[in-house]
């Protein structure tokens, strides 16, 4: 079967996310005051979860202070979104931290 596009909403804070095993993550947009995440991936693949954050500007990184590792060593940058007219800005990261721990990094 082949690839398809899907969206998925996200909410603030921390969000986990069904995904087709080894799904591609496109974009982060705001559609009508919902921030979404469009991926792809084979609909008929087992689902894993992905866990996603929205930091907003000016929110202290405190992952860095609890986990003494540098924030991109657990987080991959996904996009920026604003909403309420760009009243807010926010930031949308993956969290990659299992994917380290399964490649022996220690945490």
């Amino acid at each position: 079967m082949s690839n398809e596009i899907w969206k998925y909403k996200i909410s603030d804070g921390v969000t986990t996310l069904q995904m087709p095993e080894g799904a591609t993550i496109l974009s982060v947009q705001n559609q009508m005051d919902t921030i979404c995440i469009w991926a792809y991936g084979r609909p008929s693949a087992k689902k894993e979860p992905r866990i996603i954050h929205i930091i907003g500007t000016g929110i202290p990184l405190i992952y860095e202070d609890i986990l003494n590792v540098p924030f991109d060593d657990f987080m991959k940058f996904i996009g920026t979104v604003q909403t309420r007219g760009g009243q807010f800005v926010w930031h949308v990261f993956e969290d990659i931290s299992k994917s380290l721990l399964n490649r022996g990094f220690k945490m």
